[in-house]
């Protein structure tokens, strides 16, 4: 990964899975993280609690990242994947 140093990334979902790799790797990278379940590892971190969800709780996410960095350079949005079956139950809707 290139340089990253002075950037800026909002990572969702980053308290674990991918979505916490992405946060750790663009934080080892040297990028400022704000995240909303983790603070990252080997770089510099705002720990958010926001719901991004909610339309007001994001707003309030990229509202503390401009507050505290000034700018936003990166927005990884990241999904959390629910299974609504189990296993067992999933052959028969294939």
């Amino acid at each position: 990964m290139p340089s990253l140093e002075g950037k800026v990334a909002i990572v969702t979902v980053a308290g674990r899975g991918i979505g916490r790799d992405h946060a750790l790797a663009l934080a080892q990278a040297g990028a400022k993280v704000v995240v909303n379940e983790i603070v990252a590892a080997h770089g510099e971190a705002v720990a958010s609690y926001d719901d991004v969800s909610d339309f007001a709780a994001a707003e309030h996410m990229i509202n503390r990242a401009i507050e505290r960095y000034f700018h936003i350079d990166i927005l990884l949005k990241n999904l959390r994947i629910l299974p609504t079956r189990r296993p067992s139950n999933l052959t028969q809707h294939i």
